[in-house]
């Protein structure tokens, strides 16, 4: 029979064993938990540094790219090269990163500008076969691409070139300096001692920090630098190949960006490979402490209670926090005397800041692509499938805006064309809509999708109605600045269309086909011929139900191409004269003797109305009924 003990020495024994085993296991699981956790954090780490690396490059290229699209866009065939050269000197004043841009036109002459004297037109650095390359690789081309990292002879820097075709066999060249991407390099933190680099195909090295300040794009073996030197990429493990360890100790992590050039572009870090094994030697001189601590754990527990609490709790009321308000609110951890903990406070700080990350990128992007689709293309990485819906679409164009716009400084033709897009664009948001495409001052938004709406074609009628209010707005804000703007021409439409992502597999965009679109665009361009503003489609009208305002009957219009004829109608503003034109129509349509006189009176009343002017000089013309043929898409 064991004899009773103090209970000093119970407790002792007891709680010291409980210490004891409570320290043993906890080492254990946290020389476990501390390599996969330090693991964890040193890819992420790496791939971060990755991350910033290709986003920086997207950054000094990619506005670039944009522009370039553009300006080609905007160059037609027969401009003088004196207009041609505004052209290109807005186009370099607008992007920063473009330091010379040059022109070449279908027969191989063409001149080039450079940033540093944009006032000089220069002759093409070319000879005669190249010129004939390019021109030749520009017309494969549907929009710019990059071509390969060079060493510009004439300027002595390494570049990057941006190629684009123009409307007329012409090709467009554009370049960029690369010397500053080192730099950005140079300046990019490293906690983890990493050298960050970036190469063109397996050995061009376009990026590193040893090439700050200079204008060279040596090759891997030149750079200064044994581990890129040992390196090898390997371009057949997909977009994001695993780290290799190199013959210098070190460990490389890299990434490749398929940017359409001959070869892939490769951005990565490499960093020494003894960083775990440090961490694993604090975790050892924790076991020592706790070793040490043991003879004082009883009187410490509260302590060490409190101190595991207190940062857990702050844990959970920053995830707590961040659940509620969203990746932007505000937090503080403070940092632990527990490695754990520590750690954990570590992850979850760099959790935070990637959803921070992704909803900045999601801001980004809101600029250039609708939110709905946004939220569609993050929540389908593969692409939005292509379905068949009920949809409605609007097109708008502002009359005379080519005329006007070659009549204007550049600047200024951007300032009026932002201005008015500033207005109608919210407008679409606002109703439902989503903008699908710009083309130059033209707008075609969509309704019904991605996003389902119970009344698509009820909120394209009302947008219309909004749209041209404010286009009307703008127009009397620039008339101020004596400069005459055209009305804006709208036309809606509604029907089956398939919606979903269209394009390439390296590039796509969100957007509908079908006729409905096709007629809903030869609805806008209609309004030219009646001298409306806003014509709707007897489709539409219905689809909208009670939803559907006013009207003025127009008649069957009958599109070249188009089996069926249309019933289309003038839509009244929200503010409009109370319409008397249904009788006037009836008689009309019925070929009623009295249609004529009925035409009169109500164009007496209403001089301005553009139907009723279109009609009294088709009736004139000895035309009858209400069937209009449109001979000409």
């Amino acid at each position: 029979m064991i004899p009773a003990q103090p209970i000093a020495r119970l407790l002792a024994v007891i709680f010291g064993g409980l210490v004891a085993l409570a320290v043993a296991v906890s080492l254990l699981l946290g020389l476990g938990a501390a390599r996969s956790n330090n693991r964890a954090l040193l890819a992420e780490r790496t791939q971060t540094t990755i991350e910033n690396m290709r986003l920086r490059l997207l950054a000094h290229v990619g506005p670039a790219v944009g522009l370039i699209a553009g300006t080609a866009a905007a160059l037609r065939p027969g401009m003088a090269p004196r207009d041609i050269a505004l052209v290109l000197r807005g186009a370099m004043g607008a992007a920063a990163s473009v330091d010379a841009i040059m022109v070449i036109q279908a027969d191989g002459t063409g001149f080039w500008l450079e940033k540093q004297a944009p006032d000089t037109v220069q002759a093409l650095p070319f000879d005669a076969a190249t010129t004939a390359q390019i021109l030749a690789r520009s017309q494969r081309l549907t929009g710019p691409v990059w071509l390969p990292p060079r060493e510009h002879e004439r300027r002595g820097q390494a570049t990057i070139q941006i190629l684009s075709p123009l409307p007329g066999q012409g090709a467009l060249l554009a370049v960029l300096e690369l010397t500053a991407l080192s730099g950005f390099l140079a300046d990019m933190p490293t906690p983890i001692g990493e050298v960050p680099f970036i190469l063109y195909g397996r050995d061009v090295v376009v990026a590193h920090p040893a090439l700050t300040g200079s204008s060279r794009l040596p090759q891997r073996s030149q750079a200064s630098d044994p581990t890129l030197a040992a390196f090898e990429p390997r371009f057949d493990q997909g977009a994001r190949p695993p780290t290799v360890s190199v013959a210098t100790g070190r460990t490389v992590a890299y990434r490749l960006q398929d940017a359409g050039t001959d070869e892939p572009w490769v951005m990565g870090v490499h960093y020494g490979g003894n960083l775990i094994a440090a961490e694993m030697k604090q975790v050892q001189l924790a076991a020592l402490a706790g070793v040490a601590v043991l003879a004082v754990a009883l009187v410490l527990a509260a302590v060490f209670g409190r101190r595991v609490a207190r940062p857990a709790a702050a844990l959970a009321a920053a995830a707590r926090r961040v659940a509620i308000d969203g990746p932007e609110a505000p937090f503080t951890l403070a940092p632990s005397r527990i490695a754990e903990l520590n750690e954990a406070s570590t992850a979850f700080a760099s959790m935070v800041e990637g959803l921070r990350d992704r909803q900045r990128m999601r801001t980004v992007f809101g600029r250039y692509v609708p939110d709905q689709v946004v939220e569609q293309a993050l929540s389908h990485q593969d692409g939005i499938a292509p379905e068949r819906r009920d949809v409605a679409v609007l097109f708008t164009d502002i009359a005379g805006w080519t005329s006007l716009a070659e009549s204007l400084p550049a600047d200024q033709v951007m300032e009026i064309l932002n201005r008015y897009l500033d207005r109608v664009v919210p407008v679409i948001d606002a109703h439902g809509g989503i903008v699908v495409d710009f083309i130059g001052d033209a707008v075609f938004a969509l309704f019904g999708a991605p996003v389902a709406a119970a009344n698509p074609a009820g909120d394209a009628i009302a947008a219309a109605l909004a749209i041209n209010a404010a286009a009307e707005a703008v127009r009397a804000e620039v008339a101020a600045t004596g400069v005459a703007l055209g009305e804006t021409r709208i036309g809606v439409h509604a029907g089956p269309a398939t919606v979903g992502s269209f394009g390439s597999k390296d590039r796509m965009k969100y957007g509908a086909a079908g006729d409905v679109v096709n007629t809903g665009s030869r609805l806008e361009g209609a309004n030219k011929y009646f001298g409306s503003r806003i014509l709707v489609s007897g489709a539409v009208l219905a689809s909208a139900g009670a939803a559907a305002p006013a009207v003025r009957a127009l008649g069957q219009l009958q599109l070249a191409g188009r089996g069926q004829s249309l019933a289309v109608a003038v839509l009244l503003p929200a503010n409009g004269e109370s319409d008397q034109w249904a009788a006037v129509f009836k008689a009309i349509e019925a070929d009623d003797p009295a249609a004529v006189t009925l035409l009169a009176a109500y164009a007496e009343q209403y001089p301005e109305d553009p139907v009723a002017s279109y009609y009294r000089t088709r009736l004139d013309a000895g035309d009858r009924g209400t069937t209009i043929i449109l001979g000409s898409k």
